[in-house]
């Protein structure tokens, strides 16, 4: 420390010096010179009965409590908001209130190192860099009630941590993990003492999975606890026997906090804790109250279950008596389904509008669509509505779903029509009689498309004994029947191959029948003749198999070509 800044304390110390029959408390706080408590400043203090002194807002960085020690006085002492990142000499046992809060202490200050007992009462330690502490920091501490260890960076808390502090009635251990671990952050028995009355657990499950990081049995021997806020923790995979094991025993419990912890049920085990007198389940994923689970709880007063996922608001947990019981009820910010569904709860709303929080602004209509973001009391709902027929909604419904699957079965049947032909093609041709295959009419069956007619007349017709749809086909049959006959009667099967031809449903439902027969027959049954290049768009998995697996000739430009083409075509057919 300089010249310049001793010098001020020592002044100060003199100038107090002069009120000491009557200064109690001295605040030193948002001096930016205060960067240490030294032995002149408390020289000048110790002749005062000071009760307390308050060292805020500063920049001290290292505290020694032997200089301390000579304010023998001394009750209460705030050094919140400074930079101190260690501490020296044993924190003196006449000590009521210390608050540390805010600073950069990487470990306890040593309260029970030499001394078996301390009067320290109220002890806040919040938002410094804590890791570790042992299960004997706080055994000295007997008279010690409040204590808060948020915002810190402990990787754990053994058992009966807390097992030895006889008088404690708070414990406040909000935020105070936040490196992830896989393993416990609290153990079994970690808190166990049945002085506790509140204990705030709030968001320690930061990085992790609640159920995961905190045992079953963590608030075992919390007999006498009242208080109990778990929000802000993710227990998105949590289920009800976890919670079971979880609250077990605390039958004195009277408000239940787990607000914004992605549960996706409402606790059931909720239903066992009978001396609760306010719930907290805010901005959850719940759907639904289960029935009777507020039977027990003939003390409950308040509800939150506002900025959850409820659409129907059951009548079954609400009978008359609770709804009596019943101070406050916030359901707002929930997708209310507008329908008779929900009558009684629109009901209840407007006959004790002031008992639900934030009515009616906040509870608006999420279904229907045509009453979307419509307020609750002005659906138009009404007993006279409702009471037409309690069957003329399931009704119309059924009827609604009944056309709705009808005209989705009736679209695909359209567009697998040719799938669905060739299957029931398929179950007739097995029961079909074996034909004499060595009776043939013709050489080929033509295959081919409506726009590739004129070649197939010019070229084809007038060289070989084809059997052609337009010519040949019994009229009357139906056409599935014709295909199957001439199929029959013919050696071999050319198919002429272009653009329309991939783009003819029919086609293609020929093409299938044949591929399947060409299966039964020898090797060159299909002839594939290739009158055009196929573009890209029209070139399917099973055409590009095709070509993989079936000969193929192609029509040549050229009329000096063609003659070879007829050559191979012929051999083809006679092979």
């Amino acid at each position: 420390m300089d010249h310049m800044t001793r010098k001020k304390e020592t002044k100060l110390s003199q100038s107090v010096s002069q009120f000491q029959n009557t200064v109690r408390s001295i605040d030193v706080s948002n001096n930016k010179y205060f960067r240490n408590l030294t032995e002149d400043f408390v020289h000048g203090l110790s002749q005062l009965k000071l009760n307390t002194l308050i060292i805020e807002h500063n920049y001290i960085t290292h505290l020694n409590f032997s200089v301390i020690s000579r304010l023998k006085s001394l009750r209460d002492l705030s050094v919140a908001h400074n930079d101190i990142s260690w501490t020296s000499a044993d924190v003196p046992w006449y000590l009521v209130n210390i608050s540390f809060l805010s600073n950069s202490l990487t470990e306890l200050p040593k309260f029970c190192s030499d001394i078996n007992y301390s009067q320290l009462r109220n002890l806040d330690i919040g938002q410094n860099a804590i890791e570790h502490m042992s299960n004997i920091s706080l055994k000295c501490l007997t008279d010690l009630e409040y204590v808060t260890f948020g915002d810190n960076l402990f990787w754990r808390f053994y058992s009966n941590t807390f097992s030895s502090l006889s008088n404690i009635q708070h414990i406040s251990i909000n935020n105070a993990f936040r490196s992830y671990s896989i393993d416990e952050v609290l153990e079994e028995y970690t808190f166990n003492n049945s002085a506790v009355k509140k204990l705030i657990l709030s968001d320690i499950a930061k990085f992790g999975y609640f159920d995961d990081l905190v045992n079953p049995k963590a608030l075992r021997g919390c007999t006498e606890l009242a208080y109990l806020d778990l929000c802000y923790n993710a227990m998105i995979y949590l289920n009800n026997s976890y919670l079971q094991n979880l609250l077990s025993g605390l039958d004195k419990l009277e408000v239940l906090r787990m607000a914004r912890c992605q549960l996706s049920f409402f606790p059931s085990v909720i239903s066992n804790l009978q001396q609760l007198t306010q719930i907290d389940l805010h901005g959850n994923r719940i759907m639904s109250v289960p029935p009777e689970v507020f039977t027990n709880l003939r003390r409950l007063k308040s509800l939150n279950l506002s900025q959850n996922s409820i659409e129907v608001v059951s009548e079954a947990p609400f009978p008359i008596p609770i709804r009596k019981q019943l101070s406050t009820v916030n359901m707002a910010f929930n997708n209310f389904v507008c329908t008779c569904a929900n009558l009684w709860f629109i009901t209840w709303t407007k006959e004790e509008t002031s008992k639900f929080i934030k009515f009616p602004e906040s509870y608006q209509c999420g279904y229907p669509l045509n009453l979307k973001s419509t307020l609750l009391i002005d659906a138009n709902i009404s007993e006279e509505i409702c009471r037409i027929s309690p069957y003329v909604f399931p009704i119309i419904f059924g009827l609604s779903l009944v056309s709705t699957v009808l005209v989705v079965v009736l679209s695909i049947a359209y567009r697998l029509r040719w799938s669905i032909r060739y299957c029931v093609h398929m179950l007739t041709y097995k029961r079909r009689k074996p034909i004499d295959e060595t009776i043939y009419i013709y050489d080929a069956f033509v295959l081919y498309s409506e726009g590739d007619s004129p070649w197939v007349r010019n070229n084809i017709i007038p060289r070989i004994e084809l059997c052609i749809h337009e010519r040949d086909f019994i009229p009357g049959e139906y056409i599935v029947d014709n295909i199957v006959t001439s199929l029959e009667r013919s050696r071999k099967v050319i198919m002429v191959l272009s653009n329309s031809f991939i783009l003819s449903s029919w086609c293609q439902f020929e093409l299938a029948l044949i591929q399947k027969r060409a299966l039964e027959k020898d090797e060159g049954y299909l002839l594939v003749v290739l009158l055009e290049n196929i573009e890209s768009r029209n070139m399917t998995s099973s055409l590009y198999a095709l070509f993989q697996t079936t000969t193929y000739i192609t029509w040549p430009e050229e009329e000096e070509d063609r003659r070879v083409f007829w050559m191979r075509l012929k051999q083809c057919l006679q092979g």
